[in-house]
């Protein structure tokens, strides 16, 4: 059953991504999230390798050192392209009492 979250996280808004998590020795899991930067450093353009972040629905099982290729959807909006690429997720933290979870990723290739 869809819950509010699952509408908020929706790929036709056009304003999420899709995420493929990898992990050695464990299936690859597919999700939707919506990207984020994490740093200022980022934000005033002197950063080097960004911190960024993605939002979603608890669900999927991301932890710290999990590989993350993050791909845009087609009719998303075209800003997204921005974070489409590799990433090693730094750490993994559940917000909006539990039901959403946020991490820190930081790219590892474009």
């Amino acid at each position: 059953m869809p819950t509010p979250l699952d509408t908020f996280f929706d790929p036709a808004d056009g304003l999420v991504v899709l995420c493929v998590r990898s992990r050695p020795l464990a299936d690859d899991v597919s999700f939707h999230a919506i990207p984020g930067q994490a740093d200022q450093e980022v934000l005033s353009g002197h950063a080097r390798a960004p911190l960024r972040t993605i939002a979603y629905a608890v669900g999927p099982d991301v932890k710290a050192d999990d590989g993350l290729t993050i791909s845009v959807i087609v009719g998303s909006d075209p800003g997204l392209s921005l974070y489409a690429g590799t990433y090693a997720v730094r750490e993994v933290e559940h917000v909006n009492d539990g039901q959403e979870a946020r991490a820190t990723i930081r790219l590892s290739a474009p």
